[in-house]
């Protein structure tokens, strides 16, 4: 299996779920859900297993959820989170292959062109093996990223550093 590339995504609304879904269902060519976890913590506890992909949004108020989809050249999923009127989500795609690197390049593109007009994102960040720790806040979950190739934004108040690549989303 190669890197994950991930898609790191936050915002007030959870329709931002369907965005993120739709993105990755139609890149990694599956819309199949293989598995879909409830769980109270990153420790997996009271973690159960439920059927109805109906379910994910009542759950998503106040449970870690995560979503995982079966495809052929991809494994994928999606977690969704939410703290203080905000929902975190992470779209990752793991490709079975490994990629190359203008294969990576093209994904970015596309993730960059299906998103960046959609006023429901705060912020958006997109790599292979991210590492975003939103505790501190937005503007502290950019300065403090890994791998993190670029960055969407919804206001230029986030740009932390000139040496990232920023996009303001409209």
């Amino acid at each position: 299996m190669g890197e994950v590339i991930e898609i790191s995504i936050v915002g007030n609304d959870l329709k931002l779920f369907d965005s993120l879904r739709d993105f990755i269902s139609h890149y990694c060519n599956t819309d199949i859900i293989g598995t879909i976890e409830i769980m109270d913590n990153w420790e997996y506890e009271n973690c159960v297993k439920i059927e109805n992909a109906i379910d994910i949004k009542k759950y998503a108020e106040n449970k870690i959820v995560r979503i995982s989809f079966t495809g052929k050249d991809f494994d994928s999923g999606i977690y969704i989170e939410s703290k203080k009127n905000l929902y975190y989500m992470t779209g990752w795609m793991n490709p079975l292959e490994g990629i190359s690197e203008d294969n990576y390049q093209a994904i970015i593109s596309k993730a960059v062109e299906y998103f960046k007009s959609n006023s429901l994102i705060e912020i958006c960040g997109i790599g292979k093996e991210i590492v975003v720790d939103y505790d501190n806040g937005l503007f502290d979950a950019i300065k403090n990223a890994h791998n993190v190739d670029v960055w969407m934004v919804s206001d230029l108040k986030y740009v932390t550093q000139k040496k990232q690549k920023y996009i303001l989303i409209k």
